[in-house]
């Protein structure tokens, strides 16, 4: 930049006001709100930037509580930088640190002080091991180059908001320059323009964080303000109160329940929804007293406590600073089933059952913990008394993983004789066989289908996978017997544990009612040897906590319709359409019937499409791109095969399967059978017809009586205009909606406006077609509509295109009219063009095209006019009346015409063509 002389003098003698001298920055890291071991990048202070590295060691510099520093190892590198000459640099050092030499890139470094003339200087550890502690630096910068802060930097003011000094704290920031605005950042980074502006105080509830404030005015900025905030935080679940630093003082305000309590010093509790468990240490034992007894466990800790976070010898716990009271009603207790690979550091404190495990005991209280292949260590932290493991035995394990230092240990709480599952037999022929049923749990369901086991050993069988919650496990075999054609399998056998620790029995039932109960009878099956399949004779296998005559409601899940065969999972593709199937808007009429009574009559559009004999039909189940095929009968019937299957329906969170069947009077799935009137276009059947859920039974999803039509809707053609649409009902069968990517989004008309929402994958690829609009050539025509996006958060796009037919082919080679465009405005806007001519008198379609990305928010469009620019008219008709004198008539210069002639003329504040 070039200063003329006037703006020179000025800014001497603006620099001729500045007194000049040297000044002092302290950088002191153990205000900077660092948590123990975290790791260190850089920060700014004053204009002094501290950048730190870990150079050619394989240690990231961090700040350790310990020593209270910034530890540096042997190779890192920390660097010093500033736009004023550095002079000077003084080190403060932490206890406890090492001995490696330092050394800088320039000037002279002796004992902890620096001195030269720099922007910036590199400082470097030395050694490939060891490391030096840095707690402070004061680094002095040459006056003349740093000219007083124009700016005064931010202060702080820290209130409790809490009379017992727990909970959020209220920081209130302030700057002594008048007119001054501040910025701040609470997450360690340094505050810019674009940070908060501050405008209220802070609230900070957590503990750690630091408030980093700027003060702006003009073109002026302050240094950088730092304010530790040291909180005792309030905690109200397990997750929260293991993220707090060593020596946190907490409040908890909510109540705990006790799931082991191993001696008078232990105790280990959840917060009942996280599924997390934490321990609780008292060295003396007393301030555990009131749960002290073999009861212990399930009892609730009563909320509104205050403690301590420490870690002994890397172990988390929580010391509470006084007795604990007693809660209000009792807990359940289980113990999830874990396998030995979950014993790490990531899961300590985490109270689980090992299952089926073997162990031996070694010196002291050490022992190892072995299943198959896998071994973990066991110490006997509690002092439970372990006697020598039975040869040939295996053992349940209730224990908690613990730590000390970096050994990693599981801690027995209890040990008992394995509960066994059924195993099979090493002589058993294990063939691969495939599960089909309804699966149901609750009041919902779905159809299930996967691979599994069956083995067979004389006349005894062994099948996996009747429980479906376990059916990944190798825990859930039945054993039966093969009599002839029949195979039974005694109900009550035990099946495995879910995540949980809850035993799994499976019964069978023929009268089973959901909170009812039902009769547990045997399993018993259907064999076919020849053709290698089970089915069930019993209505209901189901998955219970209860082993015996009683069928426990509380948590159930169950089997119907079950059926088995030899080999890998048969699959059905659901019906698609031939790729370049031609497909028309067609009116839907019928009623539906609701499984709670009542029914409804409905009305909608679907896609119809013809190949041949062979009819097509998307749209059937609402808001799905599911097809039905039909195939033409010798009386010109279509029909559909009973239980076609469709595809997957419902949400992405909720999908299931869609058989389209009629069902007669006897409730047996039958052919769909339409009759077709060919001259009406008219398909009708009278059957019940019913979207059902499972193929194996009639689940019904949607079912509709009496009379069904779907009928071609009649073309709408527009031979005068203007044409303004209102988008509502009757709109409706003039358009054409084509939904190009097939997804489960596309335009719809809402409340007079025409709606595209979007979809979570797929980029839009959707259209709104107008009915076929009568253009002629040499003339000039417009359209417009008003336009907006659902949100202003998401980028929209559409365009228009001008075709003579209505297909996306044809549309994506047609004429572009508008667009594309981009836009996010949530108030409506005009898009128009006025200038649309054609090159043919036809009938000629106009396509909106939403092509906005995937998963944005939705457009809006209402107030679409299709309209001729000018329209030809004669200038006797100008004027209504035969007294013309009144009729202003302009050439386009604006000039008062008396008598217009051939040309382009504006009447009555509009644009007219005289022949």
């Amino acid at each position: 930049m070039r200063l003329s002389k006037l703006a020179l003098t000025s800014w001497t003698l603006l620099l001729s006001a500045v007194t000049f001298a040297q000044s002092d920055v302290t950088i002191d890291f153990t205000s900077q709100g660092y948590a123990n071991a975290e790791e260190v990048t850089s920060l700014t202070q004053d204009g002094v930037t501290v950048t730190f590295d870990k150079g050619t060691s394989n240690n990231i510099p961090k700040y350790y509580t310990s020593g209270t520093a910034v530890r540096l190892y042997g190779g890192n590198t920390m660097k010093l930088e500033s736009e004023s000459k550095i002079t000077a640099v003084a080190f403060t050092f932490g206890s406890g640190e090492g001995t490696n030499a330092i050394t800088a890139d320039q000037g002279t470094y002796d004992e902890g002080t620096w001195s030269g003339e720099a922007n910036d200087v590199t400082f470097t550890i030395g050694g490939t091991s060891g490391h030096r502690r840095i707690q402070r630096l004061v680094v002095t910068l040459a006056g003349g180059d740093t000219p007083a802060p124009a700016v005064a930097k931010p202060t702080f003011t820290v209130t409790p908001e809490s009379s017992d000094g727990y909970g959020p704290v209220s920081v209130t920031i302030e700057t002594a320059t008048e007119g001054a605005s501040i910025y701040y950042t609470v997450d360690g980074t340094n505050p810019t323009t674009e940070s908060n502006l501050y405008e209220y105080p802070v609230i900070v509830s957590m503990t750690g964080v630091v408030v980093k404030a700027i003060a702006v005015k003009g073109n002026s900025q302050s240094a950088v303000a730092a304010q530790p905030v040291a909180i005792n935080p309030i905690v109200y679940n397990i997750p929260g109160l293991v993220a707090f630093a060593d020596g946190t003082q907490f409040k908890y305000v909510s109540q705990l329940t006790i799931v082991a309590m191993p001696s008078t010093k232990y105790m280990f509790v959840t917060d009942g929804y996280s599924g997390m468990t934490t321990l609780l240490y008292d060295g003396s034992g007393e301030k555990f007293a009131a749960f002290q007894g073999e009861d212990a466990a399930g009892k609730h800790v009563a909320a509104d406590w205050t403690g301590k976070v420490s870690f002994y010898n890397k172990l988390f716990e929580v010391v509470p600073d006084k007795a604990l009271a007693v809660g209000y009603g009792s807990g359940s207790v289980s113990y999830p089933v874990k396998d030995l690979d979950y014993v790490t550091a990531d899961n300590v404190n985490q109270v689980v059952m090992l299952r089926g495990v073997s162990y031996t005991l070694g010196s002291g209280k050490n022992l190892t913990i072995t299943k198959g292949d896998a071994t973990v260590a066991g110490y006997n932290q509690f002092g439970i008394e372990i006697g020598a493991p039975e040869d040939g035995k295996t053992y349940d394990i209730i224990g908690a993983v613990g730590r000390f230092n970096d050994n990693i240990q599981f801690q027995p709480i209890s040990i008992s004789e394995a509960l066994n599952t059924i195993e099979v037999p090493e002589t058993a022929d294990v063939q691969d066989w495939t599960l089909e049923g309804s699966f149901q749990q609750g009041f919902g369901g779905a159809e299930a289908q996967y691979a599994t086991k069956v083995a067979f050993d004389g006349s005894d069988i062994y099948i996996k996978g009747l429980a479906y919650d376990l059916k990944e496990t190798d825990e859930d075999w039945v054993k039966g017997t093969v009599s002839g054609n029949v195979v039974t399998i005694p109900s009550g056998q035990l099946i495995g544990f879910d995540e949980y620790g809850n035993k799994y029995y499976l019964l069978g039932s023929d009268d089973f009612v959901y909170y009812q109960g039902g009769t547990v009878t045997d399993i018993v099956f259907d064999y076919d040897a020849e053709a290698k399949t089970l089915k069930a004779q019993t209505k209901y296998i189901i998955n219970n906590y209860n082993q015996g005559d009683a069928i426990n409601s509380q948590y159930i899940s169950w089997f119907e319709d079950v059926e088995m065969y030899a080999g890998t999972p048969v699959t059905v593709d659901p019906v698609s359409a031939p790729e370049n199937l031609v497909t028309d808007a067609w009116r839907i009429k019928a009623t539906q019937e609701f499984s709670w009574g009542g029914s409804e009559e409905i009305t909608g559009k679907l896609q119809v499409g013809l190949d041949g004999d062979d009819l097509y039909v998307q749209g059937f189940v609402p808001n799905t791109p599911l097809w039905f095929k039909a195939t033409k009968n010798a009386e010109g019937q279509y029909v559909v095969p009973s239980m076609q299957y469709m595809g997957k329906g419902g949400s992405i969170w909720t999908p299931y399967n869609c058989y389209f069947t009629a069902v007669s009077e006897d409730g047996t799935p039958v052919d769909v059978v339409f009759d077709y009137d060919t001259d009406a276009q008219v398909l009708s059947s009278s059957q019940t017809l019913v979207i059902s859920d499972a193929k194996k039974r009639i689940s019904s999803r949607q079912t509709f009586v009496g009379t069904t039509t779907i009928s071609a809707i009649p073309e709408v053609v527009i031979d005068e205009l203007p044409y303004e649409p209102a988008f509502d009902v009757e709109d409706e069968d003039a358009f054409k909606f084509i939904n190009a990517n097939n997804d489960e989004s596309t335009w719809m008309f809402l409340y007079n406006t025409a709606r595209y929402y979007y979809d979570f994958d797929n980029a839009a690829d959707d259209w709104i077609v107008t009915p076929k609009v009568k253009l002629e050539a040499g003339k000039t025509y417009s359209i417009s509509f008003d336009l907006w996006a659902q949100s202003e958060d998401y980028i929209e796009r559409l365009e228009v295109k001008l075709a003579t037919e209505a297909t996306v082919e044809a549309l994506t080679a047609g004429s572009a009219i508008i667009g594309p465009i981009e836009f996010n405005n949530t108030v409506a806007k005009t898009v128009s063009n006025d200038n649309i001519t054609v090159d043919e008198d036809g009938y000629y379609f106009f396509g909106i095209h939403a092509i906005s990305d995937a998963n944005t928010c939705g457009i809006a469009m209402e107030n679409l006019k299709i309209d001729e620019v000018g329209g030809t008219v004669g200038i006797s008709t100008v004027a209504d009346g035969s007294d013309r004198s009144s009729t202003e008539v302009y050439n386009m210069n604006g000039q008062r015409v008396g008598v217009a002639g051939k040309g382009l003329y504006i009447v009555n504040g509009k644009k007219f063509v005289v022949k």
